[in-house]
């Protein structure tokens, strides 16, 4: 599923791998502004390298805002598939073996120490792992995590106190409260450039091509297979409902 970015590669005018970068930090949406200030260019750069976007397809704008002064632009199905590619190297089969191996050791080994707020419930590989290939990119692996802890009105207050407790400064209170999930993660990547860790939600939500391939590694079988059912027919449904909107 991951695509892969080379050295030097350039994508609408722009650097691939910085691009990448910039559409990861604003996935939720950016206007010409944004684009100036990250990517420290000019306006006359800007609105080309943006131009250039809109016509391969890398985002799309916005027709539904009637409230922002300046042009507000979206990431497309294409602009996400750049928001996953790699700029590591390839590696082998066996490497990303013992890349997996070890992640799935740290997976049990997060999950043994309660000292962690979160645990992880599922993880599935899925992507060029599963295809019959013998050099790689990324490892593509989906986790999810949950708290330890019910969930009512006391957990942002626990999850107050344990961001906190990790001495660690937090520039927002959105930020504060990821704390316990983002910890897991941290642990679970171990700064390890092999592997590519998916949130469970976006791989559910991700359009798959007929051959999709996953495996389980933590997690029921069945009931992961209903909730991506479910989650692809839900997809569909309201990628119906925008066109027809549209």
């Amino acid at each position: 599923m991951t695509i892969q970015i080379n050295r030097g590669q350039s994508i609408a005018g722009m650097d691939a791998k910085a691009l990448r970068d910039f559409l990861r930090k604003f996935y939720t949406g950016f206007d010409k502004d944004s684009m100036i200030r990250d990517l420290k260019l000019t306006a006359r750069r800007a609105a080309r390298v943006i131009r250039a976007l809109l016509q391969e397809q890398y985002i799309e704008f916005d027709r539904t805002s009637t409230v922002r002064a300046e042009s507000w632009y979206y990431v497309t199905k294409k602009g996400k598939e750049l928001m996953r590619a790699s700029a590591a190297r390839r590696v082998t089969r066996g490497t990303a073996r013992l890349a997996l191996r070890a992640f799935m050791e740290r997976v049990h080994e997060v999950n043994r120490d309660s000292r962690y707020l979160c645990k992880v419930t599922k993880v599935a590989v899925f992507g060029s792992f599963l295809k019959d290939v013998d050099r790689l990119g990324d490892v593509d692996v989906a986790v999810e995590t949950d708290y330890r802890i019910p969930r009512n009105e006391n957990l942002w207050k626990v999850v107050q106190e344990y961001a906190r407790d990790s001495g660690r400064q937090f520039s927002t209170f959105l930020a504060e409260q990821a704390w316990p999930m983002r910890e897991v993660k941290l642990a679970l990547k171990a700064r390890k450039r092999t592997l590519r860790i998916e949130s469970w939600y976006s791989f559910t939500q991700m359009e798959k091509t007929s051959d999709f391939r996953y495996k389980v590694l933590l997690g029921g079988d069945k009931a992961i297979r209903r909730e991506l059912e479910e989650a692809e027919r839900e997809r569909k449904e309201n990628s119906t409902k925008n066109r027809l909107d549209g």
